[in-house]
C-alpha cells in the first residue's frame, strides 16, 4: 500500500524509491538483478578480506590461545565410545568387594559345598538313569538333564573367570577416575560431549591453518576481489546506461502531466549521484530536483515544504509510471486540498487514469474528484 497524504508521500521522499521509480521505468530490473548478483558476491569477498586482514595484524592472542586448545585436546586424545565403557568399569571396580561376595556366596551354593547344587546333581544323576533303564522312554528326560548340567557347570566356570577380573588393582581404579575426570574436564570447557569436543579440535585445527595461511590466502582473495570487481563495474556501467537513457523520459513524461495539473513552467529533472564505491542498487542513486515556476531555484522533491505542491507532483509521477509501478493499493488522502476549478478537474482526472491500473482509495472534499469514482463511502 502506498499513502499520500497531505504531509507524507513516502515515494518521492525516498532516493531509494525513486531510483527503483527509474529503473522500472527504463525496464533494467533484469539488468540490476545481474548488478546485485555481481555486488554480492564482491561485497563478500571484500568482508572475507577485511576479516582476514584485521586477524593478520591483532591476533597473536588467539593463536596461541588456539594452539593450546588443539594441544591440550589432543594430548588427551579422547575418544567417541570411550566414556560409556570407562564408566561401566569405575562402577564395577569401586564395587568389587561387594560383587565378589555376592558372587562367592553364589559358587559356594553352586559348586564349593558338600551340599551344593552340582553335588546333589549327582544323586539326580543317578535316579534318571535308573528312570530310564527301567523305562526307555523316559530317554528325553536324560537329554534334557545332561543338557542343563552341562549349561550349569559352564555357568560355575564363567563366575571363577569374572571373580578373577574383579581382582582390580587400586591404581587401575586410580588411573580409570583421572581418565574419567579428564573427559569431564574437556567436556566443561570445550562441548556437552566427547563428539563435541572433536569437532570443537576440527575447527580449531581449521582456523589456525588458515591463520598461519593467511598471507597466501590474503592474495588469493585480493586477486579474486579484482576480478570480481571487473563484473561489478562492467555490470554497473550498463546499469548506468540505461538510467542515463531513461531519466530526460522520464522527467519529460512527469512535467507533462504537472502541466494538466496547474505546473504551466514547471521545470523537474532526475539527477544521478554518484557512489564512490560500488553499492547494491548500483554506482549511483538518484535525486528528482524540482522548480515550481521559473525563476524559482530547483529543490530536490524530498525537501519542498509545500504540501500542495507535492501531492500534485506524486500525482503526476505516479501516472507518469502507472503501467511499472508495482504497488497495487494507492491511497490518497485530501491531496487535492487547496485546489480548485480546472486543476481539482485535472486531479480527479489523473486519479481516474491511475484506477486502470491499480486499486486507487481518495478521500476527498471535490465534487470534481468524487463524480469521477466507481463507488462512494459517506462518512
Amino acid at each position: 500500500v502506498d499513502l499520500h497524504g497531505p504531509h507524507d508521500h513516502q515515494s518521492l521522499i525516498s532516493q531509494d524509491r525513486q531510483l527503483n521509480m527509474l529503473d522500472a521505468f527504463a525496464g533494467s530490473e533484469k539488468v540490476r538483478i545481474n548488478y546485485l548478483e555481481a555486488y554480492k558476491k564482491w561485497a563478500g569477498l571484500a568482508k572475507e578480506l577485511e576479516e582476514l586482514s584485521t586477524s593478520e595484524r591483532a591476533n597473536e592472542q588467539e593463536i596461541d590461545l588456539l594452539r593450546f586448545q588443539i594441544q591440550d585436546i589432543g594430548d588427551a586424545d579422547p575418544k567417541p565410545d570411550e566414556v560409556g565403557p570407562l564408566e561401566q568399569r569405575h562402577q564395577v571396580a569401586s564395587n568389587a568387594a561387594h560383587l565378589m561376595s555376592i558372587t562367592g556366596k553364589l559358587l559356594n551354593q553352586l559348586a564349593d559345598s558338600d551340599t551344593s547344587v552340582i553335588n546333589q546333581l549327582a544323586d539326580s544323576a543317578r535316579l534318571i538313569r535308573d528312570l530310564q533303564s527301567t523305562d526307555p522312554q523316559t530317554s528325553e528326560f536324560t537329554r534334557e538333564f545332561d543338557s542343563a548340567q552341562v549349561e550349569l557347570e559352564e555357568m560355575v566356570g564363567s563366575l571363577r573367570s569374572y571373580v578373577e577380573d574383579l581382582e582390580i588393582d587400586p591404581k587401575e581404579i586410580s588411573e580409570i577416575e583421572d581418565r574419567i575426570n579428564l573427559l569431564e574436564t574437556l567436556k566443561r570447557k570445550y562441548g556437552n560431549t566427547i563428539e563435541e569436543v572433536i569437532a570443537f579440535r576440527e575447527r580449531a585445527v581449521a582456523k589456525l591453518s588458515k591463520i598461519e595461511g593467511r598471507g597466501d590466502a590474503i592474495a588469493k582473495l585480493e586477486s579474486d576481489l579484482k576480478k570480481v570487481r571487473k563484473a561489478v563495474d562492467s555490470k554497473a556501467v550498463k546499469l548506468t546506461q540505461a538510467r542515463r537513457a531513461a531519466a530526460p523520459k522520464l522527467s519529460r513524461r512527469i512535467a507533462d502531466h504537472l502541466k494538466d495539473l496547474g505546473f504551466k513552467r514547471s521545470k523537474i529533472e532526475i539527477d544521478r549521484v554518484p557512489f564512490e564505491f560500488p553499492a547494491p542498487q548500483g554506482a549511483e542513486t538518484v535525486d528528482f530536483i524540482f522548480a515550481p515556476n521559473p525563476g524559482e531555484p530547483s529543490k530536490p522533491l524530498r525537501i519542498i515544504a509545500s504540501s500542495g505542491e507535492m501531492a500534485r507532483v506524486m500525482l503526476a509521477v505516479k501516472s507518469a509510471l502507472a503501467k511499472q509501478d508495482a504497488i497495487p493499493l494507492l491511497v490518497f488522502d485530501e491531496i487535492d486540498a487547496n485546489v480548485g476549478g480546472e486543476i481539482a478537474s485535472a486531479v480527479g482526472a489523473k486519479m481516474s487514469e491511475l484506477a486502470k491500473n491499480h486499486q486507487v482509495i481518495s478521500i476527498t472534499h471535490l465534487p470534481q474528484v468524487a463524480a469521477l469514482a466507481d463507488g462512494h463511502c459517506v462518512v
